[in-house]
C-alpha cells in the first residue's frame, strides 16, 4: 500500500519534470554505488559549479525572522552560493565558524515548537514533521516560511554544514519523491499506526462504528475521507480503502501546502539531480549526520602531534564520560 503524492517515478523527478534518457542511465548507475562514492561525487559537482559567495548580516536576537527573509529574497544566483554570516554588532572573521553557528542557531530557532513550523513527532528520538496548524502557530507568512526552510537545506548542502536536528522519516522520503505507506504512520503517532493495523487485520471492523471521516487536529473540523464521508460506514468490504484514505491524509493532505513549498525550497538551491543518487537514509546523513559519533573511530582516524601526547587522554575522557 504506496502513496506517492511527490513520488518521483522512472523518468519523472519530484516536481514531475522529465528526465532526460542518457540521466536516467547515469542515475540507474550512481543509485548502485556506495554512499561514500556518491557524496564525493555530489561535493566534487557542488565545487565545480558553487565558486561564488553570498554575505549577509543578521543580529543574534532576530535570528529566525531575518534569516528566513533572507533567504526568501534572495535572488537565484545568490542562493546558488556559498554562505558567509556576519552577526551585527560582534566582530567576528567567519573562517567557518561564524557561518557553523548561524546554522546552528536558525535550525535551533527553526525548530523551536513555540515558532509553530514544526511538531515534534516522536518523543523517544526528537524527530520532527510539519506542524499541519503552522498557519495558526506561526502566522500567515508560514508558506513563504517552509520555502525559506527549503532553501535553508538546500545552501547547508552546498556548505556542507551538519544541521542539529533530524526530520522524521517520512519527511525526508517526502523530500526525494519516495512514496510513503502505512509503515510510516508509525513515526508520526505509534498509537494511530497501531489503530490502523488493528483495522486493517480486524475480521469485524463493522463493530468499530467508523465512518471515511476524521478528526485529528483539534483546530481543524472533521475531514471528510470521501465525498460524503460522514455517511459512508467503514465495513469488512471497503476498510483496506479506508485505510489507505487515512495514510494519504495523514501523510500527505493535511501538510500539503507545507510540503510543496518545502520542496520548492529545496530545488530553489539545487538542481534534482544531485540528490536523485542518494536514498532517505543517505539525505538524513548529508543534512544531519549521525546521531552518535563512534569515539573509537574518531581515536584511529586521529593523528596527535608530539606536543600534546601527555594531554589528549584527558580529552578523550571528556568526549567519552562526560559529554
Amino acid at each position: 500500500m504506496l502513496f506517492n503524492p511527490v513520488q518521483a517515478s522512472a523518468g519523472i523527478d519530484v516536481l514531475g519534470h522529465h528526465l532526460s534518457p542518457w540521466w536516467s542511465h547515469v542515475l540507474d548507475q550512481l543509485r548502485q554505488e556506495p554512499f561514500a562514492f556518491k557524496y564525493a561525487w555530489l561535493v566534487g559537482h557542488l565545487n565545480a559549479t558553487y565558486t561564488g559567495h553570498v554575505k549577509f548580516t543578521v543580529t543574534r536576537a532576530g535570528i529566525l525572522e531575518e534569516s528566513l527573509q533572507v533567504l526568501s529574497q534572495l535572488p537565484r544566483h545568490q542562493l546558488c552560493s556559498f554562505t558567509s554570516i556576519a552577526l551585527r554588532g560582534e566582530v567576528a572573521l567567519d573562517a567557518g565558524g561564524v557561518a557553523r553557528e548561524w546554522y546552528t542557531l536558525l535550525s535551533n530557532a527553526i525548530l523551536d515548537t513555540s515558532n509553530g513550523l514544526f511538531m515534534v513527532s516522536n518523543n523517544d528520538d526528537q524527530s520532527f514533521f510539519i506542524n499541519p496548524n503552522s498557519e495558526r502557530d506561526h502566522g500567515p507568512n508560514h508558506l513563504a516560511d517552509f520555502q525559506a526552510v527549503g532553501r535553508l537545506l538546500g545552501k547547508a548542502i552546498i556548505d556542507e554544514q551538519v544541521l542539529p536536528f533530524h526530520f522524521c522519516v517520512p519527511l525526508f522520503k517526502m523530500l526525494l519523491g519516495y512514496p510513503v505507506s502505512i509503515e510510516d504512520v508509525r513515526y508520526l503517532d505509534p498509537t494511530v499506526y497501531s489503530s490502523l493495523t488493528y483495522i486493517r487485520d480486524c475480521d469485524d471492523v463493522d463493530d468499530l462504528a467508523l465512518t471515511f471521516s476524521v478528526s485529528v487536529d483539534t483546530d481543524v473540523p472533521e475531514v471528510e475521507l470521501v465525498v460524503g464521508g460522514r455517511d459512508v460506514d467503514v465495513t469488512n468490504a471497503n476498510k483496506v480503502e479506508y485505510v489507505e484514505r487515512m495514510v494519504q491524509y495523514l501523510m500527505f493532505e493535511r501538510v500539503a501546502p507545507q510540503l510543496q513549498r518545502l520542496v520548492q525550497g529545496l530545488y530553489d538551491v539545487l538542481p534534482q539531480e544531485l540528490l536523485m543518487p542518494f536514498d532517505y537514509k543517505e539525505l538524513e546523513l548529508i543534512l544531519c549526520g549521525f546521531s552518535e559519533i563512534d569515539v573509537g573511530d574518531w581515536k584511529r582516524s586521529t593523528i596527535v602531534s608530539k606536543s600534546l601526547e601527555d594531554v589528549v587522554g584527558w580529552f578523550w575522557d571528556v568526549v567519552e564520560f562526560d559529554m
